[in-house]
């Protein structure tokens, strides 16, 4: 593989599901820095929740936010973040799940019903964090309420109104026809045979099975997503930050990169 680039989901990948703790991932990533293989964050998350999180992380991007909904770049280090958005203007996504409620009697809440402090113990974000969370542009996290049969049925409503349903760790997520992956080629074209791609969820899965290499965080509880088709599918040996460390450490050995010392982020 020629100088290869780092993917990664978030929530349950290099944040811990429940904590969002990233520190067991630091000196991986310091040392991936170090050797300079580029880091790219994809993510169901915001623009706003994004570059908060880079500027913690210390990356300079680029970011696709809201489940392959949008881009972020920086021309420059110290450059303002340049946004694009590619999915379905999220006030199209909510008055089309606001009509199908009303019709079917669905039971779910999506983001834009939920205030900050609502959003805070759903998700287990400090007030300030779930603030950014609330602040999408091209998607519409649910709070589904209901039976399996009826998210079936309300999946198979919003498919025909040329939407798409992704489940990712924690909501049902409805954007338009756009995921991980397709944003994933629109930003690095033809480079993705350079990918290292890290996750966890369904909704990693258009990102995983596009790269060469696909790491699979396991769960809490072990279980790990399957990526049906790939042929280098590896399964990181612990779940979460620690095990995105440890997989990212053994794939930057492969590749003959150095050890770096551990650096800690402020």
């Amino acid at each position: 593989m020629r100088r290869p680039v780092i993917v990664t989901d978030l929530d349950g990948t290099l944040l811990n599901h429940d904590d969002y703790r990233w520190a067991p991932a630091v000196p991986a990533l310091a040392r991936a820095q170090a050797a300079g293989v580029p880091i790219v964050l994809n993510s169901s998350k915001t623009a706003a929740e994004m570059i908060e999180l880079a500027a913690q992380l210390r990356l300079d991007g680029p970011l696709v936010f809201e489940n392959g909904g949008g881009i972020c770049r920086r021309p420059a280090p110290d450059a303002p973040w340049q946004t694009m958005v590619l999915g379905v203007p999220r006030a199209q996504l909510q008055a089309r799940l606001n009509a199908l409620r009303a019709r079917h009697g669905w039971r779910f809440r999506g983001f834009g019903e939920l205030d900050v402090a609502e959003v805070a113990a759903l998700t287990g974000l400090t007030p300030a964090a779930a603030a950014l969370a609330r602040r999408r542009q091209c998607s519409e996290p649910l709070d589904w309420q209901d039976d399996e049969d009826a998210l079936a049925a309300c999946t198979s409503a919003l498919e025909a109104a040329g939407l798409a349903v992704t489940r990712g760790g924690r909501f049902v997520h409805v954007s338009g026809r756009h995921d991980k992956g397709s944003a994933l080629e629109q930003l690095l074209g033809g480079t993705l045979g350079q990918v290292i791609a890290l996750g966890d969820a369904p909704n990693d899965l258009p990102m995983l099975q596009r790269a060469a290499v696909a790491i699979v965080i396991p769960r809490p509880d072990g279980s790990a997503l399957a990526v049906p088709g790939h042929a280098d599918v590896r399964i990181a040996p612990a779940p979460g930050a620690e095990g995105w460390g440890r997989a990212v450490d053994s794939l930057l050995d492969e590749l003959g990169c150095p050890r770096h010392k551990e650096q800690e982020h402020g």
